[in-house]
């Protein structure tokens, strides 16, 4: 069984290369995070956004990744889902 977490956009992160590599390779999860700003994705596409996309992790030290995990339970997973948002657990 596939284990999901919540992720919304850092507005602090401007990302540009990664963002523009999302919009290339992935545009219905890039449209979709524009849009709602949230969306809650099985986890390994996460691990495959974070540790194989360019420049995922080059933010500054206060915002330093452009997506931030809000995990799979709580207050920030409960934050995520009330809002509205897609769920992912493809990318393509």
């Amino acid at each position: 069984m596939a284990n999901y977490i919540a992720v919304r956009v850092d507005q602090e992160n401007s990302g540009d290369v990664w963002w523009s590599f999302l919009r290339d390779r992935y545009p219905n999860f890039a449209r979709s995070l524009e849009k709602n700003g949230v969306a809650v994705i099985e986890e390994s596409l996460w691990k495959e956004l974070a540790y194989k996309s360019p420049r995922f992790w080059d933010g500054p030290e206060y915002a330093p990744t452009p997506l931030i995990d809000c995990g799979s339970d709580g207050p920030q997973w409960e934050e995520v889902i009330v809002k509205r948002h897609q769920v992912f657990n493809r990318l393509r």
